[in-house]
């Protein structure tokens, strides 16, 4: 993604963080850092042409690996006292501070920052500018070393491009972070979980709850169904049990081998 898609994509974004102020000043400050934005990128060139013409040259060459190594070392200091600055300016607003103005705050601080940045890669390039003029006092050992020359070269050449990106995209990351304030309070978030948690072992202890209740009324009603069940069983168990009692008793009696019929009236009848 090119740096115009980039501020493309965070126009709105900007805006709605900048709301409250005139949308003019939003405007013209949203122009004025895609204009230093653009000044970055067009400093990026210009200084990526000048190391073109120093790498043909056989005294930057000669040097190159110390170059290289030092020009490493500045920006890494650079982007650290970037970080260092942003951190001690935070630390400079007061905690009462609206919202509105810290972030006003944070864009000023950044502004100055980058600006005092952008002077120092100025002065490297002026450097380099030197660094032309004792090339050409040079040019003598270019034959002898002229392979060896383009290889490295070539590779210095990548890996200032590896840096220089490097140090892009750490500024821009800041400058995102700061003016933008996309950087979250963590102690919120930690609150909201907090909260969200809460809510949660709350809801979750109402249906435990609630399931309690459903399963003791859901007891009691199992256990009536059985004790119903239990005396309905014994009942029908006993009534079957005294009709097998009274079959068995029936069956048991002697047979005399007289029609009972046929023998008259008892003694006690007669």
């Amino acid at each position: 993604m090119n740096i115009e898609e980039i501020l493309k994509s965070k126009e709105g974004w900007f805006k709605t963080t900048f709301r409250g102020y005139k949308p003019a000043d939003v405007d013209y400050f949203f122009q004025e850092v895609s204009r230093y934005c653009h000044g970055l990128i067009e400093e990026k060139k210009r200084l990526e042409e000048e190391l073109t013409v120093c790498g043909n040259r056989a005294g930057l060459i000669r040097g190159a690996g110390a170059a290289a190594v030092e020009i490493r070392a500045r920006a890494e200091a650079e982007a650290q006292c970037i970080q260092e600055k942003a951190k001690i300016y935070l630390e400079q607003l007061p905690p009462d501070a609206g919202q509105k103005t810290r972030r006003a705050f944070q864009a000023k601080c950044l502004f100055e920052t980058l600006g005092a940045h952008r002077k120092k890669l100025r002065a490297a390039a002026q450097e380099l500018k030197e660094g032309q003029a004792y090339c050409r006092e040079q040019e003598t050992y270019i034959h002898a070393a002229l392979i060896k020359a383009e290889r490295i070269a070539a590779q210095t050449v990548l890996g200032a491009e590896e840096e220089r990106k490097k140090i892009l995209d750490i500024a821009a990351q800041e400058a995102e972070e700061i003016i933008l304030g996309a950087r979250k309070n963590s102690l919120e978030i930690i609150r909201e979980a907090e909260q969200y948690k809460q809510q949660v072992e709350d809801l979750l202890y109402k249906h435990k709850r609630d399931g309690e209740k459903l399963l003791n009324k859901l007891s009691g009603y199992i256990e009536s169904q059985l004790n119903s069940l239990k005396d309905i069983f014994f009942q029908d168990f006993k009534d079957s049990l005294d009709g097998l009692c009274r079959n068995y008793t029936a069956i048991s009696k002697p047979d005399t081998g007289v029609d009972p019929a046929s023998e008259g009236p008892s003694p006690s009848t007669r």
